[in-house]
């Protein structure tokens, strides 16, 4: 009897272990293009992201300033691996399928291409510092360069 409770005790420990490994995204992040090499979101653009963050969702409202224009939009991160419908920064939508892989979150971007019947793909991964203070945001679209953008959180 023991032994069975052993290593399902151990298993439920090594999955809470597990949960635990995500860092803490929450707060507001502002785009510092200086360190980004996202040649797309240059020192013309202003962002300011504020994230949200539970057990099970990463909700990040996306604010741009671009040309005196203001963008917001809000993007929801299910951190199940269910998937969700969330709108791209030019209005596409996209079906995201995010996953927690070490204290990294992979997303992977869905959605419909300029041709009939065939499908993009794009990863995004999102990193923390050591110290937590600098958040990177690394996407990977085919037959793209990586782009990378860099947010400092703020206080």
């Amino acid at each position: 009897m023991l032994k069975t409770r052993i290593p399902a005790l151990l298993l439920a420990l090594l999955a809470g272990a597990a949960a635990q490994a995500l860092p803490d995204f929450s707060g507001t992040w502002v785009l510092d293009p200086a360190q980004g090499g996202d040649p797309g979101h240059g020192a013309a653009v202003q962002e300011t992201l504020e994230i949200t963050q539970t057990p099970t969702a990463l909700v990040v409202t996306h604010l741009e300033i671009v040309q005196g224009r203001t963008r917001k939009r809000t993007v929801t991160y299910d951190l199940t691996g269910s998937p969700v419908n969330n709108e791209q920064a030019r209005g596409e939508v996209s079906e995201t399928i995010t996953s927690v892989v070490g204290d990294e979150l992979m997303t992977t971007w869905t959605s419909e291409a300029a041709q009939p019947g065939r499908q993009t793909t794009r990863t995004e991964t999102r990193a923390l510092s050591t110290d937590g203070r600098t958040m990177t945001v690394t996407l990977v679209g085919a037959d793209q360069p990586p782009r990378v953008r860099v947010y400092l959180q703020q206080p």
